[in-house]
């Protein structure tokens, strides 16, 4: 939650990639916006999948409504303090698939086709 005086501009990338690093949908949202929220149409394309996130989609809640609506595990790396963990060899599998979307995210942003930038330009 942000406070009246906290002001976030520009746009959040939301993306599905393959385990090989290519993108398969994506979409833009404002800065503003939660994860959960962005990413959910995206979700719906990818309906009875497997998806590993980033500590945005943690919320267990929310995962099993996901889970419960399109058929989706989502599986994320836990923080600390939580009561349940991942065993360490899950946990580094977690870490090896986001890192191949970070090298995604730095991809697309260097090869010309950065859609933030497009989007911004466009308004």
């Amino acid at each position: 939650m942000c406070c009246p005086s906290d002001y976030y501009f520009g746009y959040k990338l939301t993306l599905l990639s393959t385990w090989n690093g290519i993108p398969i949908a994506y979409d833009l949202a404002p800065a503003n916006t939660d994860e959960r929220v962005a990413i959910e149409s995206l979700l719906e394309m990818a309906q009875g999948c497997t998806i590993y996130g980033d500590k945005g989609f943690i919320d267990c809640d929310w995962q099993i409504q996901v889970q419960q609506r399109m058929g989706n595990q989502i599986w994320t790396v836990l923080r600390k303090n939580q009561q349940y963990q991942h065993s360490p060899s899950l946990n580094r599998f977690i870490s090896r698939m986001r890192q191949r979307i970070e090298g995604v995210f730095h991809e697309i942003q260097n090869t010309g086709r950065n859609p933030e930038s497009t989007a911004q330009q466009n308004h």
